[in-house]
């Protein structure tokens, strides 16, 4: 049998039928020692698989990858892009005081991050970005809204020490200020 048989062979025991592009691409880049451990645990997992909910079947729809400060624009761009090539559905890439770049296969945006709030305190911004855009996303948000307030988010984060309760309408004011550029 040949990788693209063995493919097929996996997609027709695999409970989610998603993303099956991105699969078979990612399917490509497998050895066959790779293809051939899959297929010796592929039955085990089938049967624990059965007994859950078809949501928590492995299967990344969102990625999300942070960089230092010294990273630029277009280190964000390849590592989205490598992120989608690898089968994620939506890339988000993170740093710092830059801001954050997102990425689906059919669009792409920048947000920066708002300029002249004092940093205080970065412990959690990554958490506080992350809450914010999964919230926004399981709300019914758009992925460039999701981002936005992730960003607005986390900016506010970074200008408070410790754990903070924020309220919505300080994170939506730093909203509104965004830049974000549609690629």
């Amino acid at each position: 049998m040949n990788k693209e048989d063995k493919f097929n062979e996996f997609w027709k025991l695999y409970p989610r039928k998603v993303a099956k592009v991105a699969a078979q691409r990612s399917w490509k880049r497998l050895t066959n020692k790779k293809i051939n451990q899959i297929f010796d645990v592929i039955y085990e997992h089938l049967i624990r698989w059965k007994k859950t909910e078809l949501q928590y079947v492995p299967h990344a729809s969102f990625c999300q990858a942070t960089l230092d400060e010294k990273a630029s624009w277009d280190d964000a761009r390849r590592i989205a892009s490598v992120l989608i090539d690898a089968g994620a559905e939506t890339a988000l890439v993170t740093f710092g005081s830059h801001g954050v770049f997102a990425a689906t296969r059919d669009t792409s945006i920048f947000v920066q991050a708002p300029k002249g709030r004092g940093i205080v305190d970065t412990c959690a911004a990554g958490a506080t970005f992350s809450a914010a855009c999964i919230g926004a996303i399981l709300m019914g948000s758009t992925l460039r809204e999701a981002v936005i307030l992730g960003t607005a988010a986390s900016s506010f984060k970074c200008s408070t020490q410790g754990l903070v309760s924020i309220r919505s309408d300080e994170i939506w004011t730093i909203a509104n200020q965004l830049v974000v550029e549609s690629q």
